[in-house]
């Protein structure tokens, strides 16, 4: 059983249902062509057009070819604690322990709210 909450990347006429639509993959980098800085304009897209549940895509970013730097993961993050949902893809530990720190206490937040 999946539960009452699912995933899918495209959904056609489907913002009356309870599913998270994922934004399309996300670029390990700062700008707005598809970085960290296009996240929450990529939110307010979905909203617009009546998606209710959006699922960001990873923390970091895709990665490919490259882990992002520690300034922009916790940046990822910051940003991320205030979407409808959290999703990992590169782990806090593989940073330091100010970094794990940091994750813990912006996954509370993104749980008190």
């Amino acid at each position: 059983q999946f539960g009452n909450m699912i995933e899918v990347r495209t959904g056609r006429k489907s913002q009356h249902l309870p599913i998270f639509v994922r934004m399309l993959d996300k670029f390990s980098s700062w700008g707005y062509e598809n970085g960290l800085k296009s996240m929450v304009t990529t939110l307010l897209q979905f909203g617009v057009v009546g998606y209710p549940f959006v699922l960001p895509d990873m923390i970091g970013g895709n990665g490919y070819g490259n882990i992002p730097s520690r300034e922009l993961y916790i940046r990822w993050l910051q940003v991320n604690a205030f979407m409808p949902a959290l999703q990992i893809s590169f782990v806090p530990w593989q940073y330091d322990q100010e970094v794990i720190d940091h994750a813990l206490k912006m996954t509370k937040l993104h749980a008190q709210y």
